[in-house]
């Protein structure tokens, strides 16, 4: 359907001339007619998606089924130290694979992989319509982890497995915009698997995003991003422009064939623009709404939560078509990724090819100045050694390293006892003991400094870092030690003093959902160090 451009109305000074013009015309007969589709040109410098809309390939689907992803962080797989974890990418590949499966052959779930025993049994009273859509709702990468790049690529990799099953695009979320311009260039350029929001510019090489994608003929799916915290500014040098995230929505979708199918990703929104959102003609948003908040049930019924973390539980929605006199019939399920679940064997093969690459950039990466640091007599009564002098002149100067609580000792001996006597000493033993040793994920939280020059290093590790030490909270301690030893005044420099969010890193509601600040810090405190509440 095209519709054609119609000039403004004529000054009437000029009504002679063009009456002349037009005689002149019809003499010689009419010029081609200049057209332009009903659909504008692609907002925020998107590329345009017009011939994607015109090609539809059949009847639209009266429903689907929507299985939502999200907030992976970086995360692959459960180490279960602590408790038994459900979630991680390894376990998705089998759900979905079976998933897809049981609604393309259109089995009574309870029946599904009975020949298996429980291993993959479905909740009996699922109903799930086809076709199945997985949607990853952004924040896969961890910006704050050493390699971010390459473990975000392998979740889009693993999703872009995934196309087969279902697997149909990813939003990116806050954490994405965290990357710096080259690590977000490594992760996001030429992405095996869509990368959607209609907000989000960007000018980096060979990173494309789309407005919208189409998911089957009238059906669309539209992403926004967002920056989270809202309380923190974006940094100044960034690769990335966010636009106002109603009037996005409302351009692309004003876009769209009428009657068509709208399904919005629009995750940590301010609630007046999640309910700005929720007046647009969509039949579905995810937002970033809860169960809890009765403003936002009352405003828009068929709203749904993000994900939760590290998909604990894969998070189904089946959708019926929305029509003019009804809106859209929305039933929500999930299913739990537990053990019972294996793992795919092709996720951990991908998985331990990037164990592999980032093994491989750790050993390119300049060996950390450590000479010196072992054969110093620590165990010596005295502080301060004049004969070490030159050698903690440099590291009081250098960029800081981890040394290990054995320096630590020198000063704080009594709190060293403390420490050895805590589960934290045994840290990366309670990883061996499940073989869980070279898990990345693991590792994090189990030693001190992970994959940097002076920290732990899975393929040549050293004692002094084998472990959640000192400086794992407290941070690489080489310029603080170096000070102390050289008698100058160093009480809290070069060294963190920390606070509970310092716990959480950790201590999260998935790796310890039996936290509690004040009491976990009865088993370790020492000194006269008093635990901060997070600012």
């Amino acid at each position: 359907m095209t519709r054609y451009v119609r000039s403004p109305r004529p000054p009437a000074a000029l009504s002679g001339a063009l009456l002349a013009l037009l005689a002149l015309l019809l003499a010689g007969g009419c010029p081609e007619r200049t057209q332009t589709t009903d659909i504008p040109e692609a907002p925020n410098g998107h590329s345009a998606m017009e011939a994607d809309i015109a090609a539809e390939t059949g009847p639209p689907p009266r429903a689907a089924t929507i299985a939502l992803i999200g907030n992976f962080r970086g995360f692959q797989k459960p180490c279960g130290c602590a408790i038994q974890q459900s979630g991680g990418l390894l376990r998705l590949g089998t759900v979905i694979q079976h998933l897809h499966g049981v609604l393309a052959r259109d089995e009574d779930p309870e029946a599904a992989g009975a020949e298996d025993g429980s291993l993959y049994q479905l909740p009996a009273n699922l109903a799930l319509p086809q076709p199945l859509w997985l949607i990853e709702c952004g924040n896969f990468a961890d910006p704050q982890t050493r390699y971010p790049a390459p473990r975000a690529r392998t979740h889009l990799e693993t999703l872009a497995y995934l196309k087969p099953y279902g697997a149909a695009a990813a939003v990116p979320g806050s954490s994405e915009l965290q990357l710096p311009a080259e690590l977000a260039a490594e992760a996001l350029a030429a992405s095996p698997l869509p990368l959607v929001s209609c907000n989000l510019r960007t000018e980096l090489t060979g990173v494309a995003i789309e407005p919208f994608i189409k998911l089957a003929p009238q059906w669309f799916l539209v992403g926004i991003t967002s920056w989270s915290p809202a309380s923190e500014e974006p940094p100044e040098q960034r690769w990335w422009e966010l636009d106002d995230p109603v009037a996005s929505a409302r351009q692309v979708i004003d876009r769209l064939p009428a009657g068509s199918q709208v399904i919005l990703v629009a995750p940590y929104q301010s609630g007046e623009t999640t309910r700005a959102l929720a007046a647009l003609p969509v039949t579905l948003l995810i937002g970033h709404g809860s169960a809890s908040d009765k403003q936002w049930q009352d405003d828009w019924a068929p709203g749904y939560p993000m994900p939760p973390e590290k998909a604990v539980a894969l998070k189904l929605l089946s959708v019926s078509a929305a029509e003019e006199s009804a809106r859209a019939t929305i039933l929500p399920w999930a299913i739990d990724l537990t053990e019972d679940w294996p793992d795919d064997e092709q996720v951990v093969a991908m998985v331990k090819a990037e164990g592999t690459l980032i093994r491989e950039l750790v050993s390119q990466q300049p060996p950390a100045d450590l000479e010196g640091w072992r054969d110093v007599d620590w165990g010596s009564a005295e502080q301060y050694l004049p004969d070490e002098q030159a050698r903690f002149e440099r590291y009081a100067e250098s960029p800081p390293l981890y040394v290990g609580p054995r320096a630590c000792r020198v000063c704080h001996a009594a709190a060293c006892d403390i420490w050895e006597d805590s589960r934290h000493a045994l840290a990366l033993i309670s990883l061996m003991r499940k073989s869980e040793h070279e898990t990345l994920d693991c590792l994090e939280c189990h030693v001190a400094g992970l994959l940097t020059p002076s920290g732990y290093l899975p393929d040549d590790p050293r004692d002094e870092v084998s472990a959640v030490t000192c400086e794992s909270c407290h941070g690489p301690a080489s310029v603080h030690v170096g000070l102390m030893q050289l008698g100058r005044e160093a009480n809290g420099t070069g060294i963190a003093r920390g606070s509970t969010d310092t716990c959480l890193t950790c201590h999260d509601s998935y790796n310890s959902p039996q936290f509690e600040a004040r009491a976990y810090w009865d088993k370790i405190k020492h000194d006269d160090l008093r635990l901060r509440d997070s600012e």
